[in-house]
């Protein structure tokens, strides 16, 4: 078993959405692999954790994706959960994921257009394994009350790295 990442920082979250992150599970044996969510622990802050799945089967040389929202959030500052992993690959038979972020004040709301709203504005997912998958999950929506359209292909900008 694999991992695109065990430890993620994603910024500042407003207070009034939720942080998403997906962990990507590989599989690079050559049987069947299973995957659960064993425990998730609030290390800082407060908060819920839903899981929309708790589980994979990851078929041999493939990759499934387990995603985690945190949220709605009750109180602003630091924020950081601990996942704990659990799977049947006998050489890594347990791993910890640590997701960390600050809750800060939704900005003041506006009227008269669209008005575009990120949950996330940026993701530091620390060293990652030369050749791993990596996976992000932005999402957007129109806080606004006019209709907003989104024209052109959305643009990703790596800080470091290749």
């Amino acid at each position: 078993m694999a991992l695109d990442k065990v430890e993620a920082d994603l910024g500042n979250i407003a207070a009034d959405s939720q942080a998403f992150e997906s962990m990507v599970v590989a599989n690079f044996g050559t049987s069947l692999l299973s995957v659960a969510v064993t425990s998730t622990e609030v290390v800082d802050g407060c908060g819920t954790v839903s899981l929309p799945s708790t589980s994979a089967q990851v078929p041999a040389q493939k990759v499934a994706e387990l995603p985690v929202v945190f949220g709605p959030h009750t109180e602003s500052g630091p924020h950081a959960y601990r996942i704990q992993l659990a799977s049947d690959d006998p050489e890594r038979p347990l791993t910890t994921v640590n997701v960390r972020f600050n809750v800060v004040e939704p900005p003041a709301t506006r009227s008269g257009g669209p008005w575009l709203r990120v949950d996330k504005e940026a993701v530091n997912i620390g060293p990652v394994p030369y050749d791993s998958p990596l996976y992000e999950h932005f999402t957007l929506w129109n806080a606004g009350d006019q209709p907003l359209v989104l024209a052109g292909t959305p643009q990703l900008r790596v800080e470091d790295g290749c």
